[in-house]
């Protein structure tokens, strides 16, 4: 048997795949133009996006030459099966692809880790410069810091991975460093670039790390960027 093309449930689901085909394709493009405007267009993105708009415009197609048939014919029809092939080629390609452009699960999770090794530390960072705008001095040490938990909580002192405490150096009477052990860098490079919204003075290679900050009575004031320093220093 077949389906006739005018059936009532055929009709609404091939226009509503059509609908939802074109948002996809429409949102892409406009996210696309305004990372391309912003100059945060990167690598993996522009990647991602062109899969998308490639497999979206088939599928596309696909249903609009199926709306278009007298019927829905249960035989082999040479045109379904081009669509098939084309797509199930698209869908080999990207698999085979990622392993080239995106980074392996490993990669990936030594980077969710090192982002939060840097967000405790920004908040320990935020606890130290209000402690200088309340006290007019550098704490002695980070525990000063953790009295009350007015400043910073414990949490935010300990380095998720070793869960040692995070070294805190005095270098005068304005200055202080922060130093963690990071695996990855987060500097941007020419094929991609990690945390575009992130402030250069955080910005880090792999390996130990300081970070050098200037306490400041006012948060628009920026510190300084990091300093690679050898392990042991």
């Amino acid at each position: 048997g077949h389906l006739d093309k005018e059936a009532g449930v055929r009709r609404w689901l091939t226009y509503f795949i059509l609908f939802a085909a074109s948002v996809v394709v429409i949102g892409y493009l406009i996210a696309l133009i305004n990372i391309f405007l912003n100059g945060e267009l990167t690598l993996k993105f522009s990647l991602k996006t062109l899969t998308v708009l490639v497999i979206s415009g088939i599928v596309f197609s696909y249903y609009l030459y199926d709306i278009k048939r007298d019927k829905a014919e249960g035989a082999k029809n040479k045109v379904i099966a081009a669509y098939f092939y084309a797509t199930l080629a698209i869908v080999l390609a990207v698999f085979v692809a990622s392993f080239f452009f995106v980074e392996s699960p490993a990669q990936a999770r030594k980077l969710r880790q090192d982002s939060e090794v840097l967000n405790r530390l920004m908040s320990l960072a935020g606890g130290v410069d209000a402690y200088y705008r309340d006290k007019k001095a550098l704490p002695r040490d980070l525990s000063i810091l953790l009295q009350d938990n007015l400043y910073v909580i414990e949490r935010n002192t300990v380095n998720p991975l070793t869960k040692k405490q995070f070294e805190y150096k005095i270098v005068d009477a304005k200055k202080y460093q922060l130093c963690a052990d990071f695996q990855t860098s987060n500097k941007k490079t020419d094929a991609e670039q990690y945390d575009y919204y992130l402030d250069p003075q955080w910005q880090h290679d792999a390996g130990y790390q300081c970070i050098t900050k200037v306490a400041q009575d006012d948060l628009s004031v920026k510190g300084i960027a990091p300093v690679r320093l050898e392990a042991g220093y």
